[in-house]
């Protein structure tokens, strides 16, 4: 299965996992993981956005709350979201090459070091690598169109 999943993620454009984070390991922590005081400092809106929940203010106000006393990891295991939540880079693409009669790019660059960096949550790491998949083709749809409009202006 593992294999399976390395060469899924391998068709993300170079997407990678940064940090992961189970969230049962974080509720039984003494103190959140550097990684989950990252999430936490995300705003409401994004926290909401990454665990698919509702994006109204009291929603915002829990969730302050519970980074104050740091109970966020535990509202998210009692909201039975057992899985992980993973800190994702995706390098940016430049220098498409698309042959000529295609709307389609054969080739590109990447940089590993200019990453548009997402949060996902999923409930097991094959939805994981599937999330990432999805997140890398909307990343590199959007660049595509966005080189392809500058390049005609």
């Amino acid at each position: 299965m593992n294999k399976y999943l390395f060469r899924k993620l391998e068709q993300a454009h170079s997407a990678y996992i940064e940090n992961l984070i189970f969230i049962p390991s974080e509720v039984i922590r003494d103190r959140p993981s550097h990684s989950f005081q990252d999430f936490q400092e995300l705003d409401c809106e994004k926290i909401c956005e990454t665990l698919n929940w509702r994006k109204e203010k009291d929603v915002f106000e829990i969730i302050k709350e519970n980074i104050e006393d740091s109970s966020l990891a535990s509202s998210i295991l009692n909201n039975k979201q057992t899985g992980f939540l993973a800190e994702c880079y995706f390098p940016e693409c430049s220098n498409f090459y698309v042959p000529e009669g295609s709307d389609t790019p054969t080739a590109w660059s990447v940089s590993g070091g200019i990453c548009r960096i997402e949060w996902l949550y999923a409930d097991s790491i094959g939805e994981l690598v599937e999330k990432i998949l999805e997140k890398s083709e909307s990343i590199f749809e959007e660049t595509f169109k966005e080189y392809t409009k500058n390049k005609t202006t």
